[in-house]
């Protein structure tokens, strides 16, 4: 039991996830965002639209059924193969163009769609009527600039499952765009050479070009991470010969790009003037390597919280461009004492390990344990709770997002009047209805 001074309730029960989810490698974000001085002119006019005087509605999490445990990752990450299920076997395909049907939204809602998400299951939970775009997660880019054809993300988006997804997208007027990565750590030597070498641009660009024509794609997302500042401006440049590229060969192809909650004015500024739609990955505020538990997506708080990050990318990029990422997912930490901003207990690897966890598998814990009680960080506009793991002889703490603290967001996004939101990850409520009831409620046409 979750409370403001000791635990009176210590709850015997097992950790939310398997200790395997806890290591999946996960790309480290930003952690710290700074308060920048803003010119005026822009500070009055967005401090009226993002004022924090937004009422945040005091909605419930709605009814509660058991549900299975989805796949555990941290967004974007790529999973342990060993855990995820298999997708559909590739081929081909038959897939339609896109249809012309009006979109039936007030703004667009961006669902990035994991292969290990690509279960028969989860993919029949999808409402392509409260989607805008599904981004298929993800394919690989060597260094070479050759596609990674050999991955679970290449199978899964050449597969014929992607291809029924395409078809039922298509036909509700839903773009199916895949998602090109190129995840790098340490001294990034893979991204600092591909993006210096203009030879592996081009044969990735035509190798990418010619997958999306033959899959129908309405465009494509490019995730860099981590993109140092130091190659903001090659990136840029890359993004824009891919950006025409797709465009020479579709005029209404869209490209995405990706950008950590983090990410400074100066690359900010260089990536808006290329692509047609910035993901603002809006979380990992609180990440698995955090000293203290806390909010993954706060709304405010120190340190950096949604609403400034969302100010500053309006500033640097315009509202047209602007896709506010939120996530479907929490992380669980062991703690050293009970109550809000816990600190971590170290070392973790002792401890039971950290992980993230998806909405469905944090309603289901909550289902079979009903003397965990969430409590509510006003500040951060998130739930949290504390449960014991009898395994580690430790408390642990949870920290999550649910049907209250994804309305305050979307009240967010509406009020800046920016393209729309996006969702890291499809699937992860796969079971549950009350996030897509949400989307319904706040963004379907009247």
């Amino acid at each position: 039991m979750a409370t403001d001074g000791p635990l009176t309730d210590h709850v015997t029960t097992e950790p939310l996830s398997a200790p395997a989810a806890a290591a999946r490698p996960t790309v480290r974000r930003g952690r710290t965002l700074p308060r920048l001085a803003l010119p005026l002119v822009a500070t009055l006019v967005l401090t009226v639209i993002l004022a924090r005087s937004v009422a945040l509605p005091n909605v419930g999490p709605g009814p509660i059924d058991p549900s299975p445990a989805t796949p555990i990752a941290s967004a974007p990450v790529v999973a342990d193969p060993a855990v995820v299920g298999a997708p559909a076997q590739a081929g081909p395909g038959p897939v339609l163009g896109l249809s012309d049907a009006p979109l039936p939204l007030t703004q667009e809602v961006f669902g990035f769609l994991p292969y290990w998400q690509m279960t028969a299951t989860s993919v029949a939970g999808l409402r392509y009527d409260l989607l805008s775009t599904i981004a298929i997660f993800g394919i690989g880019i060597k260094r070479t600039g050759a596609p990674d054809t050999t991955g679970r993300g290449y199978a899964a988006y050449t597969s014929t499952r992607a291809a029924q997804i395409t078809d039922r997208a298509h036909a509700k007027g839903v773009r199916v765009v895949p998602t090109f990565q190129l995840f790098d750590s340490g001294k990034l030597s893979t991204m600092t050479g591909f993006l210096h070498d203009r030879a592996a641009q081009k044969k990735f660009i035509a190798a990418a070009v010619a997958l999306m024509h033959a899959r129908h794609a309405d465009g494509a997302v490019l995730d860099f991470e981590p993109l140092p500042e130091r190659l903001s401006a090659p990136f840029a440049l890359f993004a824009a010969d891919f950006g025409r590229a797709i465009r020479a060969r579709d005029p209404k192809a869209q490209l995405t790009v990706t950008l950590q909650q983090a990410a400074s004015d100066t690359q900010i500024a260089a990536v808006a003037g290329v692509v047609d739609r910035i993901f603002v990955m809006a979380y990992d505020y609180h990440w698995v390597g955090s000293p203290v538990a806390g909010a993954v997506a706060p709304l405010d708080g120190p340190g950096g919280d949604v609403r400034l990050t969302l100010l500053r990318f309006l500033e640097g990029a315009g509202r047209a461009r602007i896709i506010l990422g939120v996530p479907y997912f929490g992380y669980d930490w062991p703690i050293a004492f009970p109550g809000p901003g816990a600190a971590v207990r170290a070392p973790v690897s002792k401890n039971g390990g950290a992980w993230s966890i998806g909405y469905a598998a944090v309603v289901s814990f909550l289902k079979k344990h009903p003397s965990v009680k969430p409590q509510w960080d006003p500040t951060a506009a998130s739930p949290y709770f504390t449960y014991h793991d009898t395994a580690h002889r430790t408390d642990r703490q949870v920290w999550y997002e649910d049907v209250r603290s994804l309305t305050a967001k979307y009240a967010l996004a509406k009020a800046a009047g920016i393209a729309g939101v996006g969702i890291w990850a499809l699937g992860m409520d796969t079971g549950r209805s009350e996030l897509w009831t949400l989307l319904k409620s706040t963004f379907a046409k009247r």
